[in-house]
């Protein structure tokens, strides 16, 4: 017995009332937009023993779990989140640290910011502005 499902893009926005349909299909615009920001950064390549925290919370930690699941086993050096107000314990500071937050406000990583600068890892902020901004 098979079953047919009609994926169409009509019969997808009858039951996405949140349009998420748009989302999903502006994926290959975001990635590009967010390559262009990164190349356009002027960040210089930086080597980190101690590998990377991406320090955020909500949709700002994405990009790190996105990059942790899709490099996998290929990433030369950890990448882990840190989803909270403390950094993982083994952090040192041969460690990079990338704070994201959209607002610039966040109180969780605001303080992974404080403590990365106090063990004297290396940061690097993704951020509009905020307090965050300032810091940086």
């Amino acid at each position: 017995m098979s079953t047919t499902v009609d994926l169409t893009r009509s019969a997808i926005e009858s039951v996405d009332s949140a349009r998420y349909i748009d989302d999903i299909l502006g994926l290959p615009d975001q990635l590009r937009d967010a390559l262009w920001r990164v190349e356009t950064a002027g960040l210089e390549p930086y080597d980190a023993p101690g590998g990377l925290v991406v320090a955020g919370m909500g949709g700002s930690a994405i990009g790190g779990a996105l990059a942790r699941e899709t490099l996998g086993d290929r990433a030369s050096r950890p990448i882990m989140l840190a989803r909270g107000y403390a950094l993982p314990p083994w952090t040192t500071p041969d460690t990079m640290v990338l704070c994201s937050s959209y607002s610039g406000n966040t109180e969780e990583t605001l303080a992974a910011y404080d403590a990365a600068g106090a063990l004297g890892a290396a940061r690097v902020v993704a951020t509009t502005g905020g307090k965050l901004a300032d810091a940086a």
